[in-house]
């Protein structure tokens, strides 16, 4: 009776593929010989230390990852006061997990890199539509900006038309995350004049 040992190894085949045997095909084995087979237990890879990686090195990483089946993995870019532009802020799955083809259940992970402080621009002159978006698509990051909208008469600009910004608290520079902007809409009716 010929003895069969089966290891199982992580490789790139997928999992339950042949990956190596001791004896060739087609050869012939003497009675009492062992073969031993190798199978695939698919891709294992361990979890980076993303705070050594840049982000655009960190979206590789990611992207890595995420090809592999069961696994799901964030690049979350935000706002941050005191991480500059493009750095690591924190992942939330420790460094040096073993993720495989394995797992019981899926993995998922998310990882942070800072965009800086967020930057104002000036919205004089434009409509008071144009706020919702914008600061809805900044705090998409975790801004957390607000503002407050005040109706005056703005006889400080000329040929203004209802509904225009002809004020702006903050504009053209970077403030911190949790700011609060107000503005003044021109509404010709308003008592109040600016």
């Amino acid at each position: 009776m010929v003895k069969l040992v089966i290891n199982y190894v992580y490789s790139n085949l997928a999992i339950d593929s042949i990956v190596a045997q001791s004896v060739p095909a087609k050869t012939m084995v003497a009675r009492n010989d062992s073969i031993t087979i190798s199978v695939s237990k698919g891709v294992s890879v361990v979890v980076p230390d993303f705070k050594l990686l840049n982000m655009n090195d960190a979206l590789s990483e990611v992207s890595m990852l995420d090809a592999l089946e069961n696994v799901s993995v964030d690049l979350i870019k935000m706002y941050n006061n005191t991480n500059v532009y493009g750095s690591y802020i924190w992942q939330d799955q420790n460094a040096g997990i073993k993720i495989d083809a394995s797992l019981a259940k899926p993995f998922e992970m998310r990882v942070y890199y800072s965009l800086g402080k967020p930057f104002i621009d000036s919205q004089v002159g434009s409509l008071e539509s144009v706020l919702t978006s914008y600061f809805y698509n900044l705090n998409l990051n975790s801004a957390e900006l607000s503002y407050s909208v005040a109706y005056k008469n703005c006889t400080s600009i000329s040929d203004s038309i209802k509904g225009q910004i002809c004020y702006q608290s903050r504009y053209n520079e970077y403030v911190n995350t949790g700011s609060a902007v107000e503005f003044i809409v021109h509404d010709p009716s308003a008592s109040i004049t600016y």
